[in-house]
């Protein structure tokens, strides 16, 4: 199945950057679409980003979120771009851990 994100999408896409591990972060609340998550700079050894359609990350932290994707940074060289083009119904948190955090970008639009 082929998606084509409209001109009207692209404009209002956003971006959030992370750099740091040991904490959900809500990235966008509500209906939203996750696009494109690229590695900057790969993470340590054992370095994961888990993704999930959840409303926030106390929603999360009770067991209760939906995971959409789990990337294990250290696998490959970045920088590299992985494409999803999902609609996420609750909202996009985001968690990474493990080793030295990597550095990544999302793009999501709502």
């Amino acid at each position: 199945m082929s998606l084509t994100i409209s001109r009207a999408d692209k404009q209002n896409t956003r971006y959030t950057n992370l750099k740091a591990l040991g904490k959900s972060v809500l990235v966008s609340a509500g209906v939203a679409w996750l696009r494109l998550v690229t590695v900057n700079v790969s993470g340590g050894a054992a370095n994961e980003i888990d993704i999930y359609d959840t409303p926030n990350e106390t929603v999360l932290a009770a067991g209760l979120g939906n995971r959409v994707a789990r990337i294990e940074t250290w696998r490959s060289t970045a920088p590299y771009s992985l494409e999803y083009d999902v609609k996420l119904l609750s909202g996009l948190v985001v968690d990474l851990s493990g080793g030295v955090a990597a550095d990544v970008t999302f793009s999501h639009s709502p």
